[in-house]
């Protein structure tokens, strides 16, 4: 047989391998919602605002927004079931030209997240051990590291971090509002 006339017995893939699952989903909306923006911007908003029912305004004008923005997208996600996010919607409403822009757009974005993030992390790691004052990017450059290291090992391993940590960040805020309101009722009541 000659090589044009063999058929290959190797199946072509045309979706992708499904993995990730719920689970993760969950824990990236936990993690992309209590993440950094939560932890690092609200001082510097209430700071800047002043009032108690300004302040109220912005979590709730902010949640708002939020929440139609994530159901834009999976209702688009819905429609569009492919990978490339953003990339695909655009792409798909305008035209080539347009979702590249868009996604290369889109590729910054979450670039400039994760930088802002490790940023953070340096901040946090100073706030909590002074010994290592002067050394934020030092230490914001070994979180980047870390988060090349887990994606490099793997989707699966990637995946059970994201869990991981998007459930100890949610059980301690949750458990930071809990000794709050309880401080707050001890206050009201002189309890």
């Amino acid at each position: 047989m000659t090589a044009t006339t063999q058929q290959s017995t190797t199946p072509v893939r045309t979706q992708l391998l499904r993995i990730l699952g719920a689970g993760f989903g969950v824990a990236v909306v936990l993690g992309a919602t209590i993440g950094v923006g939560i932890l690092r911007l609200p001082g510097t908003v209430a700071a800047a605002l002043g009032n108690y029912w300004l302040i109220l305004l912005a979590w709730i004008v902010g949640g708002g927004y939020t929440l139609l923005g994530a159901v834009s997208m999976a209702e688009l996600g819905t429609m569009l079931p492919q990978a490339g996010g953003f990339y695909v919607f655009s792409k798909r409403a305008f035209g080539g030209f347009v979702g590249f822009a868009v996604g290369w757009g889109d590729w910054v974005n979450n670039c400039a997240a994760i930088a802002y993030a490790s940023a953070a992390a340096g901040e946090y790691c100073v706030a909590l051990f002074p010994g290592v004052a002067g050394h934020e990017k030092t230490i914001a450059i070994a979180t980047l590291g870390l988060f090349v290291l887990l994606h490099a090992v793997g989707l699966r391993l990637s995946s059970l971090v994201q869990k991981f940590t998007s459930a100890a960040t949610a059980i301690a805020l949750i458990g930071l509002a809990g000794v709050f309101l309880r401080r707050r009722r001890c206050f009201v009541t002189g309890d």
